[in-house]
């Protein structure tokens, strides 16, 4: 029987339980992040000094004299380190992690085992990611601890330690019974919608302040739901420019739904749907809102935790006041305030704004929904309140729109050091205030020039014609040409006029039956191109579909229809007769230069504006966030940075500089040799002994502003000093200095060579780097040549990064030994030793030479200093006042006058959920004794006396109907769900006994919330600690307790290594599931049905048996296999895909196959397959539907094919065309190679070297992808200088190259990269691919080829001449491939 639970202060737990507890092998690595790392800290220091924080449950399962930690784990590390920071002392240190746990040799764990980071094997390796781990989390406490003003460590150690509680509950012990209870705990339950938490929140708090009735706030939070739902009236397909600019749209709002009579403005009666449509919708549409006013209030992006205390946050910023004077009326109140702008902005059909004169910019913003729209609602916002006049307005949206297409056109091809510019404009309103700028002035060509600064603003005409189609991206464009010249209405009025928006219209179908596009000129690299595209409203897009566009021209109810057919008329772009639609594609020729001209004329050119003085924006910080931003300029008085601010500048060019602040970081720099005993130190006043003797004030090198290039300078001088009997350092310089992390921070120029390309080596193309000349440096004329240094870096970092050059260095030239180290301005955590047998150290030193010198000198600097604890006074009320919990049967719980709270959601549970509890009630063994069903949240409500059900409504009421059913007992509270009283009967449960035995052994922990004072938040951040905090188990944790369980019970406890290496994420046990079942398994049910699978009592011993094939093939290379089955397994496993893995493994389970080779030839096929898949399926439908079909192929005797087991695998538009040259011009030389997923164009261009016939050998070195062997896609002409005739991401322009030589040849033309000036640089001659080869007209590779001879570089005719070649080459191995996957007749 399980013992009564206990509320614990962290100080009595550690008291309690002290080297007395375990971690059991099933329970997973430490997975927390700084997002929940912040979280505990926010926890600490937000709570008030006589505050009470529920720090979570901790279950503890009874082992002989230990016990095992089964739930908590997570939490309780985390703190333990939080502990070890504000305790910490500098010098050696102990985590007080190894007092938890048990000392004995025989325990299963050590305490860094809790620290263990994901994917990570071998003892000695994982012992060194532990101490990484427990580092990194110091550190960030550290960090946080500054960033908020370096806060009294007592007061915080006091809070800590006396009033953090937790929820401690033993259970005895029992294998079986730990992990059921393990899964009970972290794989049941269904969470509560995040809206309806917030509506109790704000129901308790109007109860408390009596501002508003419970009516008045449920009426108003409905009305704010219904607004967000009715403000999006269609599905934008991509709401996104960049992946940088915003989230990802949630799951399944882009997709056909029950919202869709919505989007067409049609109505409904059907309630059913329009409930579905209410309780699908809004949470996803108020989540992103929320989001949205996160970034207005803190000005920086990302998801707002679903949490209480997050929202509460946000809202106190929002509403300017403190967390606990926020009232229900002043947060719904903000909560109004703001949704009009963010409606404005997210819904183009808004009507808001239509008399303004920026409603044409808001309805761009609106469809292309970038980053900016946070930005652009307080813009909103200051016009209202008379900050911004509405020609502001006009040129700061009108700005973020043009910076947003021009991001998405150019940036995404050609690449630019425009990732500060995406943070300033998340900042624009307030750099422009900072500018003070006149108002009513602004024009868009100056707010361009802010944004812009001194980056180069560059518009071409090839980008936009050959834009891939995007929903958003690509209405704008359209939009911007038809309003060229002024025309009206505008589009924004035809939409609200006919009450429907236009889409964007495919002229030729991209799926048209047979992929016949050159019946109208196209091909599948221009189908997707501006020229193919319309606007046309929604209705008659729906209408038309994919019908040929002759027929779309003849219907009544076809393009004519349209209101702006005269427009599209007028510039040519429909056949004058049904014989001309050949011409379709020549006919877009006036249309694409209408667009050009428009385009160019509305995206301008940025206005550059001088400045003088430099403004300068104060940020208050915290936890590493912007909350709060206040423009000043220099003139201003008595403001000077403190610890929690950060310093934003605006250079002379206008750029952003995001710097924090710094204070003096290093103090000194330590010398020492091996040759002597003495240590030196450096610092502004000159060199010491270590006593304090000033030697000399020449050489000085530090300063009141220490400088890193200073650092540098005296590293590089003293490496060079201690030089002995090898060749000079510049030999090595410019090798050490190209590999990671050194590339970004040096570069080295030998003597009479060009200045290196540096912007190469950094991705900010505003650096401006400082020369270190070697001959002056040590006045000698040997050591010639320049060292290029960026003095970006923080004077800690570029001290880590020279320590690693030394590293390196020791391996040319191990003889010479030194020490090296600077003294900073505050202590971190070290790790010095070997790998595997590191110790901490926190000191406020940074090592850059000799490690062991450096040791010596910590431990004579730490010896005999008296650690003195930080020790808080203990307090007398330590008890908790809040908090109280006890074990408590269902009769007894039942009987407690309980009520569900106003907040909390209807009855969810179906079937299985119901079923799984059934399973879990009959299945208990008697001799488990108590049926344990975890954790009831109750909170006393002084008012009525009774109980809220905080958490455990779906079991108490599922459970209350199986008492109906089997005693005829309920509560007299809680509604009975009548549909499932009967339920347990209809499942086949007909033995009323039996299940009122196990209803009567079943057990809750209870937690009540009580007292007079009890925080109205109180509750709300219990059920977050019990339920939201960390991070929710992964399936393939979850299956490992599962799994586990079955070795377990089967006497298989040596397989659990083996199994915990299968788990480690849910490839192995997907693969096995559908290889069973013959069908896809999605991730949501994957557990559920694993489960159901190794029920029965042979599935275990095969699910191992599958397991060591799957090691033996999926995660290495068996030495005995064959070369061919070798080369087809590396294919597969590069492209990075597990659509295959089903159908493989089942391969591989029947030997003979492998043996014959029948695994070979059949994988040899599904990879052809795959080629074909992503170079013919443009539209993505066969690579979602792959998922399903593959599976079903299981067990199927016949090779893979096209149209296989009466399944297609390739679309039939696609596989009609059998012809290998046209599939290899319209479809393979087409592809964009250039921005397609690396592993996908490296699989495809290694096909291509595979039938131009490149080795086996090498074919297998490069697809192992080895650090010698990494390849690369290479753009052959330049992609940062595109030629507008050359299809700059397609075959014409793109081969694979080795790493190392697509580094060297990066930029030159073809010529340098054939041939280069320097005979130091790696060039095409070097590569031992195939493609590189061909540029070289003779085996010897002497006489290269394909570049113009005046402009040294790759154009159209050498372009069209080596797509002849290579179809030569490869012509006849990719037609034998084609023809060997094609059905047989």
């Amino acid at each position: 029987m399980s013992q009564e639970p206990k509320i614990l202060s962290t100080s009595e737990l550690l008291r309690e339980y002290k080297n007395k507890l375990t971690l059991p092998d099933f329970q997973r690595d430490y997975v927390w992040k700084a997002d929940q790392w912040g979280q505990l800290w926010e926890d600490l220091i937000h709570l008030a000094d006589d505050g009470q924080h529920f720090m979570g449950s901790l279950t503890l399962q009874a082992d002989n004299i230990a016990f095992r930690i089964l739930d908590g784990q997570q939490r309780l590390t985390t703190l333990m380190v939080l502990l070890d920071f504000l305790t910490a002392q500098q010098g050696r240190l102990d985590p007080q992690l190894e007092n938890l746990f048990c000392a004995n040799d025989s325990a299963n764990v050590q305490y860094l085992d809790l620290l263990n980071p994901e994917n990570t094997a071998g003892r000695k390796t994982r012992a060194s990611a532990q101490c990484i781990q427990y580092r990194n989390i110091f550190q960030y406490f550290a960090t946080r601890y500054s960033l908020a003003g370096h806060p009294g460590r007592a007061a915080l150690l006091n809070k800590l330690k006396f009033r953090f509680f937790w929820l401690v509950t033993e259970i005895p012990s029992g294998s079986a019974l730990g992990h059921q209870t393990f899964e009970l705990l972290n794989a049941t339950g269904k969470p509560l919608a995040y809206a309806d938490f917030l509506l109790g929140y704000l129901l308790e708090l109007a109860e408390q302040k009596q501002d508003l009735t419970g009516k008045e706030v449920k009426e108003r939070w409905r009305a704010l739901l219904g607004s967000l739902t009715a403000g999006e009236l269609y599905v934008v397909e991509e709401p996104k420019i960049l992946d940088t600019d915003t989230p990802e749209p949630d799951a399944g709002e882009a997709a056909s739904s029950p919202d869709s009579s919505a989007e067409t403005g049609a109505s409904t009666n059907d309630t059913s749907s329009s409930r579905q449509r209410e309780e699908t919708f809004q949470p996803l549409k108020l989540k992103k809102y929320l989001n949205a006013l996160q970034t207005v209030a803190r000005l920086w992006e990302g998801s707002m935790p679903e949490t209480v205390e997050s929202f509460q946050d946000v809202l106190s910023l929002l509403c300017n006041t403190a967390p606990q004077d926020l009232t229900a009326n002043c947060i719904l109140t903000e909560l109004e305030a703001w949704l009009p702008y963010y409606l404005a902005l997210t819904n183009p059909l808004s009507t808001t704004y239509a008399k303004e004169c920026f409603e044409q910019e808001r309805y761009y913003l609106s469809t292309l929904r970038t980053a900016a729209v946070p930005m652009a609602m307080r813009v909103l916002r200051g016009w209202e309140k008379g900050r911004f006049s509405s020609r502001d307005v006009a040129a700061i949206l009108g700005a973020a729109v043009r910076f947003s297409l021009y991001l998405r056109i150019y940036v995404s091809r050609v690449g630019s050091g425009l990732q500060n510019v995406r943070q300033k404009l998340a900042m624009l309103d307030y750099i422009l205030a900072a500018l003070q700028l006149p108002k009513d002035t602004l024009t868009v060509s100056q707010v361009l020039g802010i944004l812009m600064g001194g980056t180069e603003w560059k518009l071409t005409e090839a980008p936009l014609r050959t834009f891939s189609y995007s929903s958003s991206v690509s209405k704008v464009l359209l939009c911007i040409a038809y309003h060229r010249d002024g025309r009206q209405p505008s589009i924004a009025e035809w939409e609200r006029q006919n009450s429907q928006p236009f889409q964007v219209e495919h002229m030729v179908a991209r799926n048209l039956q047979g992929g016949e596009f050159s019946k109208y000129g196209f091909d599948v690299s221009t189908i997707d191109q501006p020229a193919n595209l319309l606007l046309l409203e929604q209705s008659l897009n729906n209408t038309l579909n994919n019908l040929p566009p002759e027929e779309k021209l003849a219907r009544e109810d076809g393009w004519k229809r349209s209101c702006l057919f005269n427009y599209y008329q007028q510039l040519s772009t429909f056949p004058d007769g049904p014989d001309h639609w050949p011409a379709l594609y020549t006919c877009q020729k006036r249309r694409m230069q209408d667009l050009w001209d428009g385009f160019r004329d509305y995206m301008g050119t940025p206005q550059k504006i001088e400045q003088k003085p430099v403004p300068i924006l104060w940020v208050h910080k915290s936890a590493g966030r912007v909350q709060k931003l206040e423009p000043c300029t220099d003139g201003l008085p008595g403001r000077t940075p403190s610890r929690n601010l950060l310093l934003y500048s605006l250079n002379s060019d206008l750029q952003l500089q995001t710097e924090p602040k710094r204070e003096k970081e290093l103090e000194r720099v330590y010398l020492c040799t091996t040759r002597s005993d003495t240590i030196y130190y450096m610092d502004s006043e000159g060199l010491h002994k270590s006593d304090g003797q000033l030697l000399s004030h020449e050489g000085a090198m530090m300063n009141t502003d220490p400088s890193i290039k200073n650092l540098a300078a005296l590293f590089l001088r003293f490496l060079i000093a201690e030089e002995a009997g090898v060749p000079p350092i510049s030999t090595a310089l410019g090798n050490l200095l190209k590999e990671e992390p050194l590339y970004g921070m040096l570069a080295f120029q030998p003597v009479g060579t060009e200045k290196p390309n540096l912007q190469e080596h950094c991705d900010d193309q505003n650096v401006a780097w400082n020369p270190i000349s070697l001959a002056e440096l040590i006045q000698s004329p040997q050591e010639c040549g320049t060292v290029w240094l960026n003095p970006k870096f923080s004077g800690p970092e570029f001290s880590r990064r020279l320590h690693i050059f030394y590293q390196r260095y020791q391996q040319i030239s191990p003889s010479n030994r030194f020490g090296f180290w600077v003294e900073t301005k505050t202590p971190t955590l070290q790790l010095l030793g070997q790998e595997g047998e590191q110790e901490m150290y926190y000191v406020p030193y940074l090592n850059i030479g000799d490690e062991d010198l450096y040791r010596e000198f910590l431990e004579q600097s730490c010896k005999g200093s008296a650690r003195q604890k930080t020790t808080p006074p203990l307090l007398t009320n330590s008890f908790s006042r809040w908090f109280r919990a006890e074990r408590k049967s269902l009769m007894d719980l039942l009987q407690l006058p309980l009520q569900i709270p106003e907040y909390q959601r209807t009855y969810v549970w179906n079937r299985q959920n119901q079923l799984e509890l059934r399973n879990r009630l009959l299945n208990a063994s008697a001799e488990e004794g108590d049926i344990d069903c975890g954790i009831v949240i109750l909170c006393r409500s002084t008012a009525s006396g009774f109980y809220d059900l905080v958490d455990g409504q779906q079991r108490l009421t599922t459970l209350d109907a199986f008492c109906q059913y089997a005693m005829t007992f309920c509560s007299k509270d809680l509604p009975l769900k009548s549909e499932i009283v009967n339920f347990p009967e209809e499942v086949g449960i007909d033995q009323k006994r039996r299940l009122a035995a196990c209803l009567r052994r079943v057990h809750f922990t209870v937690l009540y919330l009580e007292g007079e004072d009890l925080p109205i938040i109180c509750p709300y951040q219990v059920f977050s600690a019990i339920n939201g905090k960390g991070k929710k188990l992964t399936t393939s944790e979850k299956l490992k307790n599962l799994l586990f369980e079955k070795l377990e019970s089967n006497t298989l406890g040596c397989k659990k290594k083996e199994v915990a290496d299968l788990l480690r994420d849910t490839r192995f046990p997907k693969a096995w599931v559908e290889k069973n079942n013959k069908c896809h398994i999605s991730d949501e049910e994957l557990y559920r049905v694993c489960k159901n699978d190794l029920a029965a009592s042979d599935k275990l011993k095969d699910f191992l048996a599958c397991g060591e094939i799957y090691k033996r093939y999926f995660n290495s290379i068996p030495k005995d296999a064959s070369p061919a089955l070798k080369t087809e397994l590396l294919f597969y496993r590069s492209l990075e895909i597990t659509t295959g893995d089903a159908l493989l493994l089942s391969w591989l389970c029947e030997q003979n196959r492998v043996e014959t080779g029948d695994v070979t030839r059949k994988l040899k096929k599904l990879n052809m397959l795959y080629f074909l898949l992503y170079v013919m399926d443009r539209n993505g439908n066969d690579k979602k539907s792959i998922n399903s079909k593959l599976p079903k192929l299981v067990g199927c005797n016949t090779d893979p094919a096209i149209r296989c087991n009466e399944q297609t695998l390739l679309n039939e538009a696609l596989t009609t065309q059998t012809d290998p040259k046209i599939v290899w011009d319209q479809y393979v030389t087409t592809y964009d190679y250039g921005n397609a997923r690396k592993a996908v164009a490296r699989f495809l261009l290694l096909q291509i070297e595979r039938w131009l016939g490149l080795p086996e050998d090498d074919l297998q070195r490069y697809l192992a992808g080895q650090k010698s062997d990494l390849v690369e896609v290479e753009h052959i002409h330049p992609i940062s200088t595109p030629d507008t005739s050359l299809r700059m991401n397609s075959l014409e322009n793109i081969c694979l190259l080795e790493k190392s030589i697509n580094i060297s040849v990066s930029d030159l033309p073809l010529e340098g990269k054939l041939h280069p000036a320097e005979q130091s640089r790696h060039c095409y001659k070097d590569s031992r691919l195939k493609m590189p080869a061909m540029f070289y007209a003779d085996s010897q590779k002497s006489i290269a080829r394909w570049y113009s001879p005046n402009t040294k570089h790759y154009e159209k005719a050498g372009a069209e001449a080596r797509a002849e070649e290579l179809w030569k080459m490869v012509g006849s191995a990719f037609a034998e491939a084609l023809q060997s996957i094609l059905p047989s007749a």
